[in-house]
């Protein structure tokens, strides 16, 4: 009788961690034009640097910053706002860093602001 058991567990466990970890919608893009990973880069000065932006879906405007191979995916943005096609976002950091762009269908690119310094960053939807 216990051995009959435990596969049930098993497979009960794992059915527990799928339904834990947040599944990826492939079309939450469909119904919110950021929701999901953006890949691109960032340019600073005479420095480029390779991003990753993800945005959760459902219209809740959080999001998260990484430079690729520097920091690390969980460096929350604050202050997600979307007014049409035009996006803004900051990266709480030290000094703060101010991006303000535009979203036309898979690509985003606007300019980024850290203190004095002045750059671009241009990004487009990841698969």
């Amino acid at each position: 009788m216990l051995r009959a058991f435990k596969p049930l567990v098993v497979i009960g466990c794992l059915g527990f961690l799928a339904g834990a970890v947040p599944a990826q919608n492939p079309g939450a893009g469909a119904t919110d034009p950021i929701a999901g990973r953006w890949t691109g880069s960032m340019t600073l000065g005479q420095s480029e640097y390779p991003i990753n932006l993800w945005f959760d879906g459902a219209g809740s405007r959080r999001g998260r910053f990484q430079v690729i191979g520097h920091s690390t995916a969980n460096n929350p943005l604050r202050n997600v706002t979307l007014a049409g096609s035009r996006i803004s976002f900051d990266l709480p950091s030290r000094p703060q860093q101010q991006f303000r762009g535009t979203i036309a269908g898979r690509r985003m690119i606007g300019t980024v602001r850290v203190s004095a310094l002045r750059g671009s960053f241009s990004v487009q939807r990841a698969r």
